[in-house]
């Protein structure tokens, strides 16, 4: 016969206790990771929607007429104007423009409601150069982390030439 002593019938309180505190631990652990994903999701959804906006907008610039007519003169879209140097970083009218949560434009005076902010900068390759041009669009979402740096959430360039 067996006697069962008290240390035999049960868990203590200190045992217990270190239980409960790597329970908590590993839950406090698994929630922070979640709220990084989340966090982490919604940093990816607005970056994409700003490389889809500037890639737009890139598109958009390199289908604009630039290149020869037939008999030999320039032909140029105005969109096409060289920007000035702060394009990039100023809003600058006729090189920058303002787009609601799903990317759809807006109008001068609906920019309060404006999710993203884009604008584009258009210039010479060389200055000895005139038929080749750095095109140049960088997008800001007003509610991302990087708003608050100045730094934009997409950026992408190209260069397009006049072919005779």
């Amino acid at each position: 016969m067996s006697v069962l002593t008290s240390r035999d019938r049960g868990f203590t309180l200190i045992e217990v206790l270190i239980a409960s505190a790597l329970v908590v631990s590993v839950i406090g652990g698994l929630a922070q990771l979640a709220a990084k994903g989340v966090a982490q999701s919604q940093a990816a959804r607005t970056s994409g929607g700003a490389l889809e906006l500037a890639q737009g907008k890139l598109e958009e610039l390199r289908a604009s007429p630039w290149s020869y007519d037939p008999g030999g003169g320039l032909v140029s879209d105005p969109a096409l104007a060289e920007s000035p140097a702060d394009a990039l970083s100023a809003d600058r009218d006729g090189w920058c423009d303002a787009a609601d949560e799903f990317g759809r434009p807006l109008a001068r005076t609906d920019v309060g409601r404006a999710v993203y902010r884009r604008r584009w900068f258009v210039g010479r390759f060389d200055a000895a150069d005139p038929d080749t041009l750095v095109l140049k669009v960088c997008v800001q979402s007003v509610t991302s982390a990087l708003a608050a740096s100045g730094q934009p959430d997409a950026c992408v360039s190209s260069v397009l030439a006049r072919k005779p």
